[in-house]
């Protein structure tokens, strides 16, 4: 957002080796193990709508997290709803793919698809006509499922949906941000193929 700058570090979820979530060094920033999380010259935080709102916070995006408390409190009603809800969406298809347990749930899916496209019913956006925090934490998990990435779901029977996945591609610095996925789709399809995805 805005070409803010950062440093991207990659770990591997779930593992202990040294750049594992499970490692000493990562759970020192987050005791649980997960990602996302920041280390802001000192400052820590997990928890990716909590990383948002805080970067909104400090640096003032408006935009995308308007003071209006009417606007923000819809904003931080779907970040909430987000996560037994379109979480679900990694859980249920890609969690399985990526750690070799559990299986794959997409009659759920379907479930969390269809709520999430009543939820576009009035506008182009979750919140309104304009991107908000609450897009960028939904495309995280929805947009990950398109055929140019991990191709686990078809949207053709979710028209808003497509046209909000489409509105959110044309969003300034959309390919910078995506630069990570996309380096990293030749190993996952590798270990898809050979059904191996424990070797991440």
């Amino acid at each position: 957002i805005h070409n803010q700058p950062y440093e991207l570090k990659f770990t591997l979820p779930g593992s202990s080796k040294p750049i594992g979530t499970q490692h000493a060094t990562f759970r020192r920033i987050n005791p649980s193990g997960t990602v996302p999380a920041i280390d802001d010259n000192g400052y820590l935080l997990y928890e990716g709508n909590a990383i948002l709102c805080y970067l909104a916070n400090k640096y003032g995006w408006s935009d995308y997290y308007p003071q209006d408390p009417k606007v923000r409190g819809k904003i931080d009603q779907y970040l909430h709803w987000h996560h037994r809800n379109t979480r679900e969406l990694t859980l249920r298809l890609v969690a399985p793919i990526l750690r070799k347990r559990g299986r794959s749930d997409p009659t759920r899916a379907a479930q969390v698809m269809a709520a999430f496209e009543q939820l576009l019913n009035d506008s182009l956006f979750l919140c309104g006509e304009h991107p908000t925090l609450a897009d960028l934490a939904a495309y995280c998990e929805v947009g990950q499922l398109q055929s140019q990435y991990f191709d686990l779901f078809d949207f053709t029977p979710y028209p808003r949906t497509e046209r909000w996945l489409a509105a959110v591609r044309s969003l300034p610095h959309y390919a910078e941000a995506h630069e990570g996925l996309v380096r990293f789709l030749p190993k996952y399809n590798q270990l898809k193929s050979e059904g191996d995805p424990s070797k991440l």
